[in-house]
């Protein structure tokens, strides 16, 4: 029953370390993980709830309406990645920068598979 579970657990982290390290560019998934309704685009509410990963800085005040309204280039209420701008968000380190260690901890599960 261990080894099942341990060879269950490693099939699941393994798409999820994948997905880790795609090397999404910042903004966009800036944009992704604060977009609700998946429309690739913040509204004003998205705006205000939004959030930032331990692993990025804004060049942008967060959550602010001004900043918001500022931003919103073509005025429709929406913020896309360009109006936002590729540099305005980066990565203060590669995201895949830890993906050797992650798997060498895997090691350990496949050790209660033998």
């Amino acid at each position: 029953m261990m080894r099942k579970c341990a060879l269950l657990y490693v099939c699941m982290l393994i798409p999820s370390l994948a997905l880790a390290c795609s090397h999404k560019q910042p903004t966009a998934a800036f944009i992704e993980i604060n977009d609700k309704n998946r429309d690739q685009a913040l509204s004003l509410e998205e705006w205000q709830q939004a959030y930032i990963t331990d692993n990025m800085e804004v060049s942008f005040k967060m959550n602010d309406a001004a900043e918001f309204k500022r931003l919103d280039i073509n005025q429709n209420g929406l913020l896309r990645a360009r109006e936002l701008g590729f540099e305005s968000v980066k990565y203060k380190r590669n995201p895949c920068e830890n993906m050797q260690a992650k798997l060498n901890t895997m090691g350990g599960a496949r050790a209660l598979m033998h």
